[in-house]
């Protein structure tokens, strides 16, 4: 999970927040979305297209269906994670991108978000820390930070629809820690997906191949039966590296049409 990262026609890198996101077009193999919002335009890469018109690819792929699909939480199942950086950052009375330059951009905070992401280090050390980077109250900061984070429903409603399909449903998920606050509390992973995998409990994060490895033991398929969906493309490209069929989400809704056409299944039925 990153909150600084958005796809260009031509790269993947970090937002500079301070500027606004040009209108964007189609490019090769991925989708553009224009929309009104500097920080949320965006796009969704189909990964692993072979040159073959988008059809036939399509069609080559529902011959030989998957029936698993493996999603990232934060961004995925929930509403973007910049907007709401941007909105604790103004509601600190901070400049636009300081948690990005504080956390993202020096070395000790890329180190201390990875140790947390582990669980190598607790939620608590790592609000102390950016506390001190930022200039603002360690108390419940991880939660601030993302405290308007919300569900996202149409890929919630997507993995219910999938499941109801007969397709396995994993989230595999970097954490920010579980304590005091938990970003996965009111989601009901447990009940609702068939595999959950949080970085933390297996001290390891991704991109590492062994925790993709743990999820695909776990879900008991092989890995090209599997989608895996990411907001990260660095991620996607790491499933996809192991034999997934990757998906990068930057507009629920083309992923969700992506995700259909890919499972041979309307995720948009109710």
């Amino acid at each position: 999970m990153r909150f600084g990262t958005i796809g260009g026609t031509n790269r993947t890198g970090t937002v500079g927040l301070a500027d606004v996101l040009p209108l964007l077009r189609p490019a090769n193999d991925k989708w553009i979305l224009a929309l009104s919002s500097p920080y949320a335009a965006g796009f969704v890469t189909l990964s692993g297209l072979d040159g073959r018109p988008k059809s036939q690819q399509w069609s080559s792929r529902m011959s030989n269906r998957r029936t698993g699909l493996i999603l990232d939480f934060g961004g995925v199942l929930t509403t973007p994670l910049l907007p709401a950086v941007l909105a604790f950052e103004q509601r600190e009375g901070l400049p636009q991108g300081a948690c990005l330059t504080a956390l993202y951009k020096d070395d000790a905070g890329v180190r201390i978000t990875s140790d947390l992401e582990r669980g190598a280090v607790s939620q608590t050390e790592w609000n102390e820390f950016a506390g001190k980077m930022l200039g603002v109250s360690p108390d419940n900061l991880m939660g601030r930070i993302f405290g308007d984070l919300r569900p996202e429903p149409l890929l919630i409603d997507a993995a219910a629809a999938a499941r109801r399909a007969g397709i396995k449903v994993g989230i595999l998920s970097n954490s920010v820690g579980l304590a005091p606050w938990d970003l996965y509390q009111g989601y009901e992973l447990e009940k609702l997906y068939d595999v959950v995998v949080i970085s933390e409990q297996h001290l390891m994060r991704k991109p590492d191949p062994n925790l993709f490895e743990i999820t695909l033991k776990l879900m008991d398929l092989p890995a090209e039966e599997c989608i895996f969906v990411d907001d990260t493309e660095a991620y996607v490209q790491a499933a996809e590296q192991l034999g997934l069929a990757g998906v990068h989400n930057q507009d629920p809704k083309q992923t969700v049409t992506t995700l259909s056409e890919l499972l041979g299944v309307d995720l948009t039925a109710s």
